[in-house]
């Protein structure tokens, strides 16, 4: 996996070792992950402590917002797949769609509610976007905390494919 923290990396390191280190964490998702102090996720996720979103709800990694409230976060992806490329995340842990319970269930239509809204802002509400969750290893989750990306800005080529990495 392409460690997708890599921007990141400017506000933690020193020019002369970044250069040293990025083609490492570029092949090593988890090495990265590791030496920045979260903890690579297994297949039924992890508690908030170890979480990469939930440091982000917190502050400890910076992320540039779109949208905030009591419940929700919306912000950038910095590796972006669209022009538009947003993660839109509840603030509550919750490590995938599968364990959504039912008391959830106005969380998941409130992020639906700030989709509308941030696909309004970023100004792609009526040429079109995407509004994807990765659920799972063969969904390609590779953040165990429920986020949706919301895609837009460009026409958007074929949603489904096998991905090298399942071959």
């Amino acid at each position: 996996m392409v460690c997708f923290f890599c921007v990141y990396l400017i506000l933690l390191e020193p020019i002369d070792s970044l250069v040293r280190k990025v083609a490492v964490w570029y092949i090593d998702y988890d090495l990265f992950m590791s030496e920045h102090g979260v903890n690579v996720m297994n297949d039924q996720g992890a508690n908030s402590v170890d979480c990469l979103f939930c440091k982000i709800v917190e502050g400890t990694i910076p992320s540039k917002k779109v949208f905030e409230s009591e419940n929700i976060l919306a912000f950038h992806d910095i590796t972006p797949a669209a022009p538009t490329h947003v993660l839109i995340i509840p603030k509550k842990h919750i490590p995938s769609m599968n364990e959504v319970s039912h008391e959830d269930m106005s969380l998941i239509a409130e992020i639906h509610q700030v989709a509308q809204q941030v696909a309004s802002d970023m100004g792609v509400s009526e040429s079109g976007y995407r509004l994807i969750n990765n659920c799972g290893p063969d969904g390609e989750q590779t953040v165990h905390h429920l986020h949706y990306h919301l895609l837009g800005g460009a026409r958007l080529g074929t949603l489904t494919g096998i991905s090298s990495s399942h071959k």
